[in-house]
C-alpha cells in the first residue's frame, strides 16, 4: 500500500489485509484476525453474517465521516462520472436486457431516478463526506473463522472514494 494511503488508513484506524498462497491454497491474513472465509454472493449469507457485514460497514464509516485528512487526499477525491445524462443513456439497454425481470413499477422508479439524479446529487452536496467503498458486497467480505473479535474484513478497495453517497 502506498505510504499516503497507509498513513490515511492509520489516521482513521482502518485495518488492512495481506494475501498469501500456501500449501493449503489461498488464504487471507487480516490485521487483528486469523484465517478468514470469503463471502459468496451467489450462495448468500446467514442473518448473523448479514448483521456482521452491516456492523463492519458502520465501523468503516464512523471514523472517516467528515475526516479532515481524507478530505485532502487527492487519490480519494475524484469527481463522480455519474450524472442524469449518463444514467439516462444507459437505461434503454438495461431495460432491453432485463425486461423480463423488471416489473413495470420498478421501471418507473428507475426512470424517475434517472430524471432527477442531477438534483439528487446537488442536494447531497450539503451532506458530510465519508468513505465509499464502491463495491461493498459479500464477495468482498472476509468472515473471520477464528472468533468474534473481528467478524468481518472488507477487501477490494480499488474504487474507494471520499464522497457523499
Amino acid at each position: 500500500m502506498p505510504s499516503s494511503r497507509r498513513s490515511s488508513a492509520d489516521r482513521c484506524q482502518l485495518a488492512t489485509t495481506r494475501r498469501s498462497i500456501g500449501r493449503a491454497g489461498p488464504s487471507v491474513c487480516c490485521s487483528g484476525c486469523g484465517r478468514a472465509e470469503q463471502g459468496d454472493e451467489i450462495a448468500g449469507c446467514s442473518d448473523a453474517e448479514a448483521h456482521a457485514a452491516v456492523q463492519a460497514l458502520g465501523a468503516l464509516h464512523a471514523p472517516a465521516l467528515a475526516h479532515p485528512t481524507l478530505a485532502q487526499e487527492d487519490w480519494l477525491n475524484r469527481p463522480s462520472p455519474i450524472n442524469a445524462a449518463i444514467v439516462g443513456s444507459l437505461l434503454p439497454g438495461f431495460f432491453e436486457r432485463y425486461q423480463q425481470r423488471i416489473a413495470p413499477e420498478h421501471r418507473i422508479v428507475c426512470e424517475r431516478l434517472a430524471e432527477g439524479l442531477d438534483e439528487l446529487i446537488a442536494a447531497a452536496e450539503q451532506l458530510p463526506r465519508g468513505l465509499v467503498h464502491g463495491d461493498y458486497r459479500l464477495d468482498n467480505l472476509l468472515f473471520d473463522l477464528a472468533g468474534p473479535t473481528r467478524a468481518v474484513t472488507v477487501v477490494d478497495w480499488q474504487t474507494v472514494t471520499f464522497a457523499r453517497r
